[in-house]
């Protein structure tokens, strides 16, 4: 096989959309209100792992229920609450 200048570019542009996220919460911080916010819950969630896992996973199976059932409507909203408490809750705590 020869040389492939298609697969060197897009391998570049991987290597260049990498970068872009990996300053993604730099950028993210620096924003005037947004920033603030990201900085207290993160500051919150990189030390309480096993609590971050637990919110995300009931706000992702609250909107699962939601989509999937309508007869589990009502505890998909029930899960999503939770998530958004928990959100809160680090909010207030980070």
């Amino acid at each position: 096989m020869g040389y492939n200048i298609a697969h060197e570019k897009k391998s570049l542009l991987v290597i260049k959309a990498i970068e872009c996220l990996m300053g993604l919460d730099d950028f993210i911080c620096s924003l005037p209100f947004l920033g603030s916010f990201f900085k207290r819950l993160y500051s919150y969630f990189r030390k309480h792992i096993l609590f971050t896992d637990l919110i995300h996973i009931m706000i992702g199976l609250g909107l699962g229920l939601i989509i999937a059932s309508r007869e589990l409507f009502i505890f998909g909203i029930v899960l999503i609450v939770l998530g958004g408490l928990g959100h809160l809750y680090a909010f207030v705590k980070g």
